[in-house]
């Protein structure tokens, strides 16, 4: 209920600071869409940094943004004309790292 809480939060807050830019996928229930810059500090916000990314194609890459223990991540895809769209999120996220342990 916490994660439907935080989406609702962001896309409210999204189309809040700028509005016209959310895009029409979002009312039909798809990805929320911003310009990069904003979704990025909402995310922040919510106590999200970088953990991953990786290119999907030569017009988008992919970001997953978590808290440091994990308890929270979102995963943004980005594409060349600097549009983020929200397409996942949820909660304890594993980067894969050894707990612990100098890497």
């Amino acid at each position: 209920m916490k994660l439907r809480s935080a989406l609702a939060a962001l896309a409210v807050s999204v189309s809040l600071v700028v509005p016209g830019c959310v895009a029409p996928a979002a009312a039909q229930g798809g990805p929320f869409c911003a310009p990069v810059k904003k979704v990025f500090s909402h995310l922040e916000k919510m106590g999200e940094e970088f953990s991953s990314g990786g290119q999907v194609d030569d017009n988008r890459i992919v970001v997953v943004m978590a808290t440091p223990d994990g308890s929270s991540w979102s995963m943004v895809s980005i594409d060349t004309n600097g549009v983020a769209c929200l397409i996942a999120a949820g909660s304890n996220w594993d980067d894969g790292k050894p707990k612990g342990q100098e890497v």
